[in-house]
């Protein structure tokens, strides 16, 4: 694995961040409250990519 691709998407929002893949971790900014957002995840290994389902998730108020 090169590398993971978390892509962040909402109506109004997108956001790729690329994560190392020794990561155990990662934070997602810019988030706004009470909003949908549908995430999925690319691992990249430089000539194959697979990409995961797309979860649906939604942040809290404030």
């Amino acid at each position: 694995v090169e590398d993971y691709i978390l892509v962040v998407l909402s109506t109004q929002h997108r956001q790729t961040l690329t994560i190392d893949p020794a990561a155990t971790s990662v934070v997602i900014s810019d988030l706004q409250p009470s909003t949908e957002y549908k995430l999925s995840l690319t691992v990249s290994n430089g000539v194959h990519n697979i990409t995961s389902p797309e979860v649906n998730c939604t942040t809290t108020d404030g």
